[in-house]
């Protein structure tokens, strides 16, 4: 059972593997995951694949999602507003603070705010600008724990 999530730029379904084979990138007890296809890579609710949505209706306990709007590896700010969405609709009782952040990319996600990073630490392919991202991971590194603080 899951009793709480925190989740830097999180997936609504489950994706396919990386590099791509074809194969699911998850396993649950050494069985591949329902995932979806590369056609519907970026969806957060796959047409064709609705077993690969993730039931996060189920968790236990309260959430905490951290998304770039500029994340160029995929669109974390989708998949946050879907995790959101299907909560909603199952009227999730625990507590969700989603932190969807204008000018950082993927590596907001990693919520580490205090170390020196420059422009080329922050690769292009992962989207965000310098300062979007550095002001981003602090945010998302008081949110965290700001989180932790309240589930003591």
């Amino acid at each position: 059972m899951v009793n709480g999530v925190i989740a830097g730029v999180p997936s609504s379904v489950v994706n396919l593997s990386f590099p791509p084979s074809g194969a699911s990138a998850w396993t649950w007890h050494g069985k591949p995951l329902a995932h979806a296809s590369s056609g519907e890579w970026g969806d957060p609710d796959p047409p064709t694949a609705q077993s690969a949505v993730i039931p996060v209706e189920k968790i236990h306990g309260p959430l905490l999602l951290v998304c770039g709007k500029m994340d160029a590896v995929w669109p974390s700010c989708a998949y946050t507003t879907a995790i959101q969405a299907r909560q909603q609709a199952h009227h999730f009782r625990y507590p969700v603070t989603a932190l969807k952040l204008p000018n950082a990319g993927h590596y907001a996600g990693s919520m580490e705010a205090y170390y020196s990073a420059t422009a080329s630490f922050y690769s292009n392919a992962a989207g965000g600008t310098l300062t979007g991202n550095k002001q981003g991971e602090v945010k998302a590194h008081d949110a965290l724990l700001k989180f932790l603080q309240a589930q003591r």
